[in-house]
């Protein structure tokens, strides 16, 4: 188990960083697809990935401002969280900068298994299909 905190100065206070960290880290991790062997999102993927699960997902998932972008919905918000979320540990991320594949590390998914059971079937469900839709090829989408 991890003792990660999630310290920025934009956020005030600890539950609000995880609220805006919750999306990114639940479609990054393998605990909510255990039996598909999905490769890492890229930082398209994980933008759309996101923007849909705002758009169909609870409430509380809606902290993100999304603005049309040349490759679909952009947030700058859902970026400096990325970042946030990989210089913490929560997340890795491939070097290369437009194309990089985040995934959760350990510590990512320890925060995901103490949080997963606050989420109804329903919400399991939503983050498993839109995974599962991020991680195909644009053209089969």
């Amino acid at each position: 188990m991890t003792n990660a905190v999630l310290p920025d100065p934009t956020f005030s206070d600890r539950t609000a960083a995880i609220e805006r960290s919750l999306p990114p880290l639940l479609l990054a991790s393998h605990l909510t697809t255990p039996d598909l062997d999905l490769k890492p999102l890229s930082h398209f993927r994980m933008q759309k990935g996101v923007h849909l699960l705002q758009e169909v997902g609870p409430i509380p998932w809606t902290v993100f401002t999304f603005r049309p972008h040349v490759w679909g919905p952009f947030s700058v918000e859902l970026e400096d969280t990325l970042g946030m979320l990989v210089e913490e540990g929560l997340m890795e991320s491939h070097p290369k900068p437009l194309f990089a594949g985040f995934r959760n590390s350990q510590a990512g998914d320890d925060l995901v298994q103490q949080l997963i059971y606050q989420l109804s079937e329903t919400e399991l469900q939503l983050v498993r299909g839109v995974r599962k839709v991020a991680a195909l090829a644009f053209v089969r989408v």
